[in-house]
């Protein structure tokens, strides 16, 4: 944690949005801001220098890709895509576990 401290100094998460049903959490929305102003180091697994230029264009993640030039349903379909990936990882890795039992 002490390294992405340093490395983005003025960064600041804030929670915009928190959707609640019943005793359950359904969404939250936040947006992290800052300047890659400090040297990132990943604890033997190399880093990153200090740029200071922002790391992405705008917050959320979706208007980054719209300021660069990503038309809306290309982002949708890329966001749809890595998700689907990350359900069929966590689908195999719990297989895996229940093989294993």
């Amino acid at each position: 944690m002490d390294s992405e401290i340093h490395a983005f100094p003025d960064g600041r998460v804030t929670v915009e949005h928190v959707e609640r049903r019943g005793d359950s959490i359904y969404e939250v929305d936040y947006v992290a801001t800052g300047t890659h102003a400090g040297d990132f180091d990943m604890r033997g697994y190399g880093g990153f220098k200090a740029t200071g230029k922002r790391v992405f264009k705008m917050a959320p993640l979706q208007h980054h890709f719209e300021l660069v030039g990503w038309a809306d349903t290309t982002i949708l379909m890329r966001f749809w895509l890595v998700s689907s990936l990350c359900v069929a990882l966590g689908l195999g890795i719990f297989y895996a576990a229940w093989l294993k039992t």
